[in-house]
């Protein structure tokens, strides 16, 4: 008997909104071949527990329902359950690594329960709980049906009308499902124009303070006249202190700040000589050519 092929699309989807503090999540469930198997589960209705959603929860859900959908089709056609083939597929390899390899190995050096999991970085496994429960039907199909399915990779994004059109049912999902208020996740992008924000504020207001404190006050409107009446000795008399406490600071400079600047002024004399070097050369040369040039007609002639 002919076996036929069964290909199930699955993705998830995850928006941010309001600095990450608000998210709606989805999962997409797309089968070409039985689109009776074809799902849009928002977040709100498959979360038993208090988990923010994330990108990968949601992948994960999706991976779950696609299993789950297997399990029942390979459970009701039990009699010519060698007869389906169905072909699992998700964009999200690191979902797809946490049900096939990664959770095993957390389950045979932690134990059964997945709260004791934790990383390379001795911190607790996130969505133990998901990984855990995928894991359970991914092991009951090879269990019970053995060589009855395949847990795939697809890139998405890519024109795979499967994977485009999964995509498109998890964020019709994320559109019905309720908001996930989250605390203390602002992203850092909001995180960075906030202090942008706050930076700009400090220094206007600091600004005006500096205005503020520098407007002329009644009993400076006399010099106000006299410096009018006089504009070029107020250049003059704002001028010559600047020049005069650079040269002080100049000769109480450190030694090395001296040395920096007996160096520059000896660059600038060498390039100064380099320059009329080069122009002494060229006109020599330019004079050079246009004599041997007048002999040379000189001779023709």
């Amino acid at each position: 008997m002919a076996t036929s092929i069964v290909t199930i699309y699955t993705d998830g989807s995850c928006i941010r909104a309001y600095g990450n503090t608000q998210r709606r999540a989805g999962a997409g469930v797309y089968s070409p071949e039985r689109p009776d198997l074809s799902r849009s589960m928002p977040l709100s209705q498959l979360e038993t527990t208090n988990h923010a959603y994330t990108n990968q929860r949601a992948e994960l859900h999706a991976l779950i329902i696609g299993l789950n959908l297997i399990f029942q089709e390979k459970a009701k056609r039990s009699h010519d359950s060698k007869c389906i083939f169905f072909e699992l597929y998700s964009d999200a390899r690191s979902a797809i690594n946490l049900i096939t390899t990664q959770g095993p190995a957390f389950r045979r050096r932690y134990g059964e329960d997945f709260n004791n999991w934790v990383n390379s970085k001795h911190q607790p496994v996130a969505n133990a709980d998901l990984i855990n429960q995928a894991m359970e039907i991914y092991r009951k199909i090879n269990r019970l049906f053995p060589g009855s399915f395949a847990l795939l990779h697809c890139y998405g994004h890519s024109g795979n009308i499967g994977n485009e059109e999964a995509d498109r049912l998890a964020k019709k999902a994320c559109e019905c499902c309720q908001v996930c208020h989250v605390t203390g996740a602002v992203s850092s992008i909001f995180r960075r124009r906030a202090s942008d924000y706050s930076a700009a504020m400090s220094e206007q207001n600091a600004h005006q303070a500096i205005c503020v404190a520098e407007m002329p006050t009644t009993s400076d409107c006399d010099q106000v006249e006299s410096e009018r009446s006089a504009p070029g000795q107020r250049v003059l008399d704002q001028v010559v202190p600047v020049v005069e406490e650079t040269v002080d600071n100049r000769d109480n400079a450190p030694n090395g700040e001296r040395t920096y600047s007996l160096f520059g002024t000896l660059w600038q004399a060498l390039k100064l000589s380099w320059r009329t070097l080069c122009k002494c050369t060229s006109t020599c040369l330019f004079a050079m050519i246009w004599q041997s040039w007048d002999k040379f007609q000189d001779c023709i002639e």
